[in-house]
């Protein structure tokens, strides 16, 4: 049981690098003790790079006995998520999905002012999907924040390097994740203020949500000289005649 678990966190190392960086692929070298034949696991690996929906699971030894880690392959049957999403279907309960790489860090020693909005609108610009800092408290009692950005795989590698180059972090760590999103679609709407964009979601049900853009109210306040909430509320009155 042991040998199963170490064997499993070995194969999937070498997975989550060739998800957050392809040019890793050395990780696969014939030295590497994954197996005797290093070209097919290699091809295993990246074939089975997105995949979704396990069908079927094996275990396989190699050749080679080496002495400090066992020798086994884990191939899995699945349904790539590439061909699960042909013909632009949606799942049967209407959620889009994809896969992201979460990219995270812990930072103690930096000034607010270095991670406020700038820097969030930095690493947007960089190719960010998705920017968090959350408060916390690390080693030693010491206030700090948690640094969480999302990206897409074939980013990751760059805005990790983003944030050592412009965060006082001195290391960051990376994951795959999986993501589950309601399908959208963008809209405008039209209040006595002017027209404001808005975004419509699907829930699962069948239901419909639209939430006006905060950016866009702002605007539409700036130039009919109201209140931003004021704008808002009329682009929620004007949406929920729409979902009805």
């Amino acid at each position: 049981m042991v040998a199963e678990r170490v064997g499993l966190a070995t194969f999937g190392r070498c997975f989550a690098l060739a998800r957050c960086a392809p040019h890793l692929r050395s990780c696969l070298a014939p030295s590497n003790p994954l197996g005797s034949n290093p070209t097919v696991g290699r091809r295993v690996l990246f074939r089975l790079v997105g995949f979704r929906g396990s069908l079927a699971s094996a275990y396989g030894g190699g050749g080679r006995n080496p002495p400090k880690r066992p020798n086994v392959l884990r191939l899995r049957l699945a349904t790539l998520a590439d061909d699960a999403g042909a013909g632009d279907e949606l799942p049967a309960d209407g959620l889009e999905r994809d896969e992201l790489i979460a990219i995270r860090c812990n930072i103690d020693d930096a000034g607010g002012e270095l991670l406020g909005a700038d820097f969030v609108d930095a690493a947007l610009a960089a190719g960010a999907r998705d920017v968090v800092i959350c408060p916390a408290v690390m080693k030693k009692g010491r206030p700090g924040h948690v640094v969480e950005v999302l990206a897409e795989p074939d980013r990751a590698e760059a805005l990790a390097l983003f944030l050592l180059e412009n965060t006082t972090t001195i290391g960051v760590r990376m994951a795959p994740v999986r993501r589950w999103k309601l399908p959208r679609e963008a809209g405008r709407v039209k209040t006595a203020y002017g027209e404001v964009a808005v975004k419509t979601v699907r829930l699962p049900g069948g239901t419909v949500r639209t939430t006006p853009e905060y950016s866009s109210c702002r605007e539409v306040a700036g130039a009919a000289g109201v209140p931003v909430q004021r704008v808002y509320r009329a682009a929620m009155q004007q949406s929920r005649g729409q979902e009805a």
